[in-house]
């Protein structure tokens, strides 16, 4: 599960188009893409965009990231078929902070930005006992640490964990043929 915004400039229309795709995850890609209207083939001259990535949550700035597109120098784009022209790798982002993205694209001398804000969404409180800690859910106690042979459930109810076993009686069974022996391990 991965976040994505696609970010399209329209070189004819000089506008920006944002598909975001978020999910409560803290990975992000970006993708760049351009389009000039009645093209299928796009003739570049001189093109040149990035942006800014901004945290901003609490009306803090604090720049996350920079991002310059070609990224060597002496390196340039002449043409582009289909849409999407960069891909950047995956940045990792604080879920449910707030983000200011500052976009620039130049082309054949002319310049364009834009700013566009979003937020990383929470995922979904799994109980009302469970407290945000600003990465992830935490229940009020630990799960138990023999979970190598017992799986374990939340119960609201109790507000505790619970052996997720089909038998009450017993948590789990492991066996091994290769020495003839079984080996229960009970719930007490």
């Amino acid at each position: 599960m991965i976040n994505k915004l696609t970010i399209v400039y329209n070189l004819t229309t000089e506008r920006w188009q944002i598909t975001k795709d978020l999910k409560p995850t803290n990975d992000v890609v970006f993708n760049f893409g351009f389009e000039k209207d009645g093209f299928d083939v796009i003739q570049f001259n001189g093109l040149k965009f990035g942006l800014q990535l901004w945290r901003t949550t609490n009306a803090i700035p604090d720049l996350v990231c920079t991002r310059d597109y070609p990224k060597k120098k002496g390196i340039g784009y002449n043409r582009l078929e289909g849409k999407i022209l960069e891909t950047d790798e995956s940045l990792v982002l604080s879920i449910a902070d707030d983000f200011r993205l500052e976009l620039y694209a130049e082309n054949d001398g002319k310049r364009s930005e834009f700013t566009y804000e979003f937020t990383v969404p929470m995922p979904s409180q799994p109980y009302p006992s469970w407290k945000w800690n600003g990465r992830d859910w935490e229940p009020p106690i630990d799960q138990p640490d023999d979970t190598e042979y017992i799986d374990y459930i939340w119960d609201e109810t109790t507000r505790s964990w619970k052996s997720n076993a089909a038998d009450p009686a017993l948590a789990t069974m492991v066996s091994s043929t290769e020495y003839g022996a079984v080996e229960s391990l009970v719930e007490e």
